[in-house]
């Protein structure tokens, strides 16, 4: 008779109990399905919860911020990328109305405006091509050993001429050193920094490039460049997608893409790009491999 008095009271209590001590997580489950995309910014109650549950609320609430972020940075970048548009398209619209309201009066420089529009176009289309692909299925790498002092040779020259034209005071300090890289996707990430560096180095300014090797092998390159008017509070929006100081903007030259081209570029070869303000003001992007990069925080000389 106890045995059968115990066993109903099993059947009835545990069921209870378990029933009352799931209650939390089952609430748990209720409030996660109801989050959406526009409602990220909520947060579960780690202190309303049993000890059990608390660090998978912490953890919920850890994921729950990433992901806020990340949309609100896409929704940032849709904004940007129909603004950087929304320009060109309204200013070759303009000049395709006129042409066809006056076609006695066509100047032929209209011609040449509107390839320089369609070129815009063209580069804004490619470099956000370029970090779909990178983002979607990576970039194919095909590593082999890079001279760098030849790499860098090379790819500074066809800003040679235009760094003299702004009166740029150049310093190379190059050394023979190898490294191995995809050529390609090195000479982009050198091609992106150099173009940002001499446009953006006010005029009779300093840009120099330096470079750290031991036992022959790159350990990192150094890209300074003087500034007029960036601040501490810019450098974690350099590399940022459309992101350009308001004053430094200079339209149809630069689009805001080419370092955060640069950056992603650098993440596909195990490399990282560090950006930091000196107080002279300069500008100094510090590209390294990664293994290295937590070790290396001097100054190159």
């Amino acid at each position: 008779v106890l045995a059968l008095l115990l066993a109903a009271a099993t059947v009835v209590i545990v069921p209870r109990v378990l029933r009352r001590g799931l209650e939390p997580l089952a609430g748990l489950g209720q409030q996660a399905g109801q989050i959406g995309a526009e409602s990220l910014h909520q947060r579960f109650s780690v202190a309303q919860m049993p000890e059990e549950l608390r660090p998978i609320c912490s953890r919920l609430n850890e994921l729950l911020g990433r992901l806020e972020e990340s949309f609100d940075r896409e929704r940032r970048f849709s904004a940007d990328l129909a603004h950087e548009l929304r320009t060109p398209l309204a200013e070759l619209r303009s000049q395709t109305e006129c042409a066809l309201k006056w076609p006695e009066a066509r100047d032929p420089e209209l011609d040449r405006e509107t390839l320089a529009i369609a070129e815009h176009l063209e580069r804004i289309v490619t470099s956000i091509l370029a970090l779909a692909r990178r983002e979607t299925r990576g970039i194919p790498l095909h590593l082999e050993t890079v001279d760098l002092e030849q790499a860098l040779r090379e790819a500074w020259a066809p800003f040679s001429e235009r760094a003299a034209q702004r009166g740029l005071q150049v310093d190379l300090r190059l050394m023979p050193c190898t490294t191995r890289m995809d050529p390609a996707l090195f000479r982009c990430i050198l091609t992106n920094l150099f173009d940002n560096a001499v446009d953006y180095t006010p005029r009779g300014g300093r840009l120099r490039v330096a470079v750290e090797a031991a036992a022959g092998k790159c350990v990192a390159i150094a890209i300074e460049n003087t500034v007029s008017d960036l601040t501490a509070a810019d450098i974690p929006r350099l590399f940022e997608r459309f992101w350009r100081k308001e004053k430094a903007r200079t339209p149809g030259l630069h689009l805001g893409l080419g370092l955060s081209l640069a950056k992603d570029y650098a993440t596909e070869l195990g490399w990282i790009i560090h950006a930091s303000l000196s107080d002279e003001p300069a500008l100094r992007l510090l590209l390294s491999p990664a293994e290295r990069a937590a070790t290396h925080t001097g100054p190159i000389h």
